[in-house]
């Protein structure tokens, strides 16, 4: 049951919909972000991220079916592979770097895009955000349709000061 987070809404950025320039290309990567609103008081970040793995939003297989509340996978890993441990402590200037790296695979991103993903990413230019990368985990972790993606990258961001968490898988299709 989840006691310190409460879902908010998903976002969906599909580079398909956005025009690309000359010697660009939106390679079918997509952006999906979902956001929570903390409780009050949050005695303990692994306290959050238990329960962002706990909600019935964090079972999608980011493959095209969505959420499924009975689903047992997380984008290409077992549900069951994933604890709070699982996520890293990472620094903000360590997430944008992998954020822009992959960014830049395609070249020149539209700027109608990117200023929806500035606006998305804006908790990484608090101070007070704690930031977490879910990293490639054990080939056991993962389940039997991950091949799909061909880079997958997952952050949660935690805010104290705006009481929320958002969820951030960048990846392909």
């Amino acid at each position: 049951m989840n006691e310190l987070v409460t879902f908010r809404e998903s976002q969906l950025m599909n580079f398909r919909d956005y025009e690309f320039g000359s010697g660009a290309h939106h390679l079918y990567r997509w952006i999906a972000i979902k956001t929570y609103e903390l409780a009050g008081s949050i005695p303990d970040e692994k306290a959050v991220i238990a329960d962002v793995i706990d909600s019935v939003e964090y079972r999608d297989d980011y493959v095209g079916g969505g959420v499924d509340p009975h689903g047992n996978v997380h984008g290409p890993y077992w549900l069951t592979s994933i604890t709070p441990d699982c996520y890293l402590p990472r620094d903000r200037s360590a997430v944008n770097k992998v954020l822009d790296e992959w960014l830049g695979a395609g070249g020149a991103i539209p700027s109608e895009l990117r200023s929806a993903i500035d606006e998305a990413l804006r908790l990484l230019h608090d101070p007070g955000t704690s930031c977490y990368e879910l990293p490639r985990l054990s080939d056991s972790a993962i389940n039997d349709y991950a091949d799909i993606h061909n880079e997958y990258h997952e952050f949660l961001l935690v805010s104290r000061n705006e009481k929320k968490a958002v969820l951030l898988v960048a990846s392909d299709d």
